[in-house]
């Protein structure tokens, strides 16, 4: 009798029984057992602890093909708990679902969630608006394919309210009975970056978005701005269809809709029906479309902007510093309108190998410092400089396109004083060029409170550090932020009161700490044990935002890094 309780008592920690008590939790999910947390024997027993509480956990995932239980995927939606879902690698950690979904996974999580490292395959047959992955969170380093027999039209990624794609690849077919959307913005926009996406479209701002650094093949559009602004910088389209489109600002009824993009290369396939830029209006004939582009490079497909007869909205397209045939603009409608400035047509860009489509540019291509002179600092598709003297002429500039030259002095070097060093007229240059921060992470984003305070330099077994790389000698100020519940009002999230008590939920961050260091040219790292001086943070989600500051006061861009501080 005793041997057969103990057995029965043993058996649940096998099987991945609930844990024994609230609090930051690592689930280890079949077969990844023994990675030092909870053990379950599924995916979806590991979501459902989870969320049973606020407190931030983790799952980790073994090298397997996960198959939700349902059509409906794999879903954890508990906006109060921060989950962390962390996969082998897209080529080992594989999530799907039975044919017919609706979804694979659905990552709704606290502030910091996180889902990185995996595949996400989509099953024969989806539903009708099907999504593999849908989340307001951030998904890293996820690899999307599907199985060729679809009947309906369905998404690689959905993100809305802020959401983030990084680091991935997107793969889906143009299929003649489906339509293919890499990425769907939806209400409260997201970000796309560092990414390659093949779809039929291949992403789609409905309400405004983000795209940075990503490489698009379609052949329907490249990226589609609705409502609201759509951002495109340093980004590369091919448009293999016909007929097809690289940038496109269609809006519906409600709200203009703009583009901007900057450093975008797009080439067409040589087909007559290829538009690189529309803006039209036919969809919401009492809007505005309007697309701004510059320091670009378009190859075979036109421009056009047009409206309906009856409409009173504006289709405009304004086009600066960038390279492109003038003959093949199209103006149709009596508010339509293309505008240039600042423009060349060379004919040959010298691309290094446009037929295996690299577009880098080639030593003696006159799109060399042919963009922008006031364009800033940042970061080009390959995640180099975007200002280099490429020409030799003694005066960083921007290139043309997505990509720059990379030969020459970096942004950060100052052009000699006029006449010459030395000469008449010369002098110490003035540095206006901000530094440049390449890099922001944290080596732990979940760690607990070590022992000792933050020093100058300090050995911290348990917290993490900061890492960071910047483009020239800065002073650091790195901002520790916690993420706190808030009410919507007048577009800010605020502290809760009763007042607002029936406002949008939200998320606020208030500041707690700021730590401060002098860093040097290329990479740097700030030890932190949770702690600031003798002070520890309490447990919960948090935002580290750095900026960094040269001796001229210049003053880089803000970057961002999330963590959370476990309980104790």
């Amino acid at each position: 009798m005793r041997a057969w309780l103990a057995a029965a008592i043993a058996a649940p920690c096998l099987l991945g029984a609930l844990p024994a008590t609230a609090g930051a939790t690592d689930y280890c999910v079949f077969p990844n057992v023994g990675c030092g947390g909870t053990n379950t024997t599924t995916l979806e027993k590991a979501l459902d602890y989870a969320d049973n509480a606020n407190d931030p956990d983790r799952i980790f995932l073994g090298a397997f093909t996960y198959v939700a239980p349902t059509t409906g995927g794999f879903d954890y939606s508990q906006s109060g708990g921060p989950v962390e879902i962390v996969g082998k690698g897209a080529g080992q950690t594989v999530l799907t679902a039975p044919s017919g979904a609706s979804s694979v996974l659905r990552l709704f999580g606290g502030a910091g969630s996180s889902a990185h490292d995996l595949r996400i395959s989509i099953p024969a047959n989806v539903a009708n608006g099907f999504a593999g992955l849908s989340t307001d969170d951030t998904a890293r380093r996820i690899d999307v394919i599907e199985a060729k027999q679809q009947l309906y039209d369905h998404r690689g990624v959905y993100l809305e309210n802020g959401g983030v794609l990084e680091d991935s690849n997107i793969t889906l077919g143009g299929l003649p009975t489906a339509t293919t959307t890499g990425v769907w913005t939806d209400a409260g926009g997201g970000t796309v970056r560092r990414s390659s996406i093949s779809a039929f479209y291949g992403a789609t701002a409905r309400y405004g978005g983000t795209v940075e650094r990503t490489r698009f093949v379609t052949s329907g559009a490249g990226v589609v701005g609705g409502n609201n602004v759509t951002t495109v910088r340093s980004s590369s389209i091919f448009v293999a269809g016909q007929p097809a489109v690289g940038l496109y600002a269609n809006p519906l009824p409600g709200s203009s809709g703009t583009v901007n993009a900057d450093g975008v290369t797009i080439i067409g396939a040589g087909r007559l029906s290829t538009r690189a830029v529309t803006a039209n209006t036919f969809a919401a004939p009492a809007e505005n479309a309007t697309v701004n582009i510059t320091n670009s490079i378009i190859r075979d497909g036109r421009l056009e902007a047009a409206t309906p007869a009856s409409g009173t909205g504006h289709a405009s397209i304004a086009i600066s510093y960038s390279d492109h045939e003038p003959d093949s603009d199209e103006s149709n409608g009596p508010y339509a309108s293309i505008a240039r400035a600042h423009m060349t047509n060379v004919g040959d860009a010298k691309f290094a190998d446009p037929t295996l489509g690299d577009f880098h540019l080639l030593p003696g291509s006159p799109l060399i410092d042919a963009g922008n002179p006031a364009t800033g600092q940042g970061l080009d598709l390959d995640g180099n400089p975007l200002v280099r003297d490429g020409n030799g002429d003694g005066t960083p500039r921007r290139d043309m396109g997505a990509l720059e030259f990379q030969s020459g002095a970096t942004l950060g070097d100052a052009p000699p004083p006029a006449g010459g060093a030395g000469g008449a007229g010369g002098g110490t240059p003035v540095d206006t060029q901000a530094p440049l921060i390449e890099s922001f992470r944290t080596t732990r984003s979940l760690f607990a409170l070590a022992r000792a305070a933050t020093p100058v330099a300090a050995r911290v077994p348990r917290g993490t550090r900061f890492v960071y790389a910047l483009s020239e000698p800065a002073a650091i100020a790195l901002k520790l932020q916690r993420a706190l519940p808030g009410r919507r009002s007048g577009g800010r999230c605020v502290r809760p009161s009763s007042r607002l008590r029936k406002a949008k939920r939200c998320v606020r961050h208030a500041t707690v700490g700021t730590l401060r260091r002098n860093g040097a040219k290329g990479p740097n790292s700030i030890r932190f044990s949770g702690r600031v001086g003798k002070r520890a943070l309490r447990s919960g989600s948090y935002r580290a935002v750095i900026s960094a500051t040269d001796t001229a006061g210049n003053r880089s861009a803000l970057r961002t890094a999330r963590f959370r501080v476990a309980a104790s």
